[in-house]
């Protein structure tokens, strides 16, 4: 176990201002208005802190338990519950969508619950089968959605209850749910920045998957814990939950069920981003040690990993001294020739769907079995995307991913 637990569970003043800085810093690069971060190890609370304001129009300040909507961290909900099904033998992930949803359509109905799962269904984000299941992987609300029918249809009952049944109650997690409750005193207000922070009202028509779940950092760092301490499923469950997808032909998608997976400084990490309506949300765990970090703010469209890498850096010392190095500096510097090859595929007919093409920001870079992935924020006159682009040196683009930035 790492030196947290030794450390009886604190944080060094060294390390809480470090936090407090970055933090602070990144909050007025990106201007954000109010945000919350926990981290946590094995359960144990090692930081609770609230930023800025969760209210402008009212100069109300954000702090650790303040309420935010969470957006695709959802996904991880509906994951463990699809999981505790087929615990249950009510649902088996080898199974074809139409053995629960008679009426999807042929192309949709073959689509295994796996395959939902870890987004490799092939299903585009308008619900439309575009690609042969297994062979290539799109991140799509549209697999989660069918997965929140499936678990209709073999429970009777409907997300949020089931959710609030099966977990938010057993776990206690008081501050998570469907919708802010109408008393509810602490909650954020989205909000969007153009010369000044503009609040943003949330789109009616949400659907439970996307973008109308609810929850604080406390509860989410309770979430994480219940989940790596077995009680919310199995071991075996949870391997399955945070170990990277293959295609068809063994090339690894680093996304589990409802986790992005990745090397963090030598832990094995896993991590969702949330992004809905003003707000951008974010929960991390290591696998190694239990490390755990939730930060929610009421920003529209913030990538908040590379904060949440830093906080990792502080708080947990790399496995690998040689990125000790690297820590405090910005991700490697911009690849221009691939930025380049990149706006030029985006403006090609195939692209035309997603509007003109506005804006293409580097974001960051990883390596992963001999192959570089450039992570873009991509601007279209139609909306925002995450665009991964991977390729080996000297030699061509092997894959390019978008995901919307929801």
């Amino acid at each position: 176990m790492q030196f947290l637990l030794a450390a009886t569970l604190a944080l060094s003043h060294a390390q809480r201002s470090a936090i407090d800085g970055i933090v602070e810093r990144v909050m007025h690069d990106d201007r954000i208005a109010g945000l919350s971060v926990g981290i946590a190890c094995a359960g144990g609370p090692l930081y609770l802190h609230g930023y800025g304001l969760r209210d402008v129009g009212r100069t109300l300040r954000a702090d650790p338990y303040t309420l935010y909507r969470i957006g695709s961290v959802t996904k991880q909900f509906v994951a463990a519950l699809t999981l505790q099904g087929a615990e249950a033998g009510t649902i088996a992930l080898e199974t074809p969508l139409r053995q629960y949803v008679p009426s999807a359509s042929p192309a949709v109905g073959r689509v295994t619950v796996e395959q939902l799962l870890d987004q490799t269904s092939g299903i585009g984000v308008d619900g439309i089968a575009t690609a042969e299941p297994g062979t290539g992987w799109s991140y799509s609300n549209a697999n989660y959605a069918l997965l929140d029918a499936i678990l209709e249809r073999t429970t009777g009952r409907a997300l949020p209850a089931l959710l609030r049944e099966r977990i938010v109650e057993p776990l206690g997690l008081r501050s998570t749910g469907y919708g802010f409750v109408p008393q509810a005193a602490n909650v954020a207000r989205g909000y969007a920045w153009a010369d000044g922070w503009n609040e943003v009202t949330p789109t009616a028509d949400r659907s439970r998957i996307a973008g109308t779940m609810v929850s604080n950092v406390p509860d989410l760092l309770r979430w994480l814990e219940a989940l790596r301490a077995g009680r919310v499923v199995s071991a075996r469950s949870l391997a399955a939950m945070t170990a990277s997808g293959r295609l068809l032909d063994g090339t690894p998608t680093h996304y589990g069920f409802g986790f992005f997976v990745a090397d963090w400084f030598g832990y094995r990490a896993v991590e969702h981003p949330g992004f809905v309506d003003g707000f951008s949300a974010l929960d991390v765990l290591l696998l190694d040690d239990g490390l755990s970090v939730a930060i929610l703010a009421n920003a529209d469209a913030v990538d908040l990993v590379p904060l949440a890498k830093s906080l990792v850096a502080i708080v947990d010392r790399p496995r690998d001294p040689n990125l000790l190095a690297q820590i405090s500096r910005p991700p490697e510097n911009e690849n221009l020739q691939i930025t380049s090859d990149l706006k030029a595929i985006l403006q090609t007919p195939g692209f035309a769907r997603l509007g003109r093409l506005v804006a293409v920001e580097f974001v960051e870079r990883s390596v992963v079995e001999g192959a570089t992935h450039d992570k873009y924020r991509v601007t279209f006159s139609g909306g925002t995307w995450w665009v991964t682009i991977a390729y080996r040196e000297n030699g061509p683009i092997e894959a390019l991913t978008l995901s919307p930035i929801e």
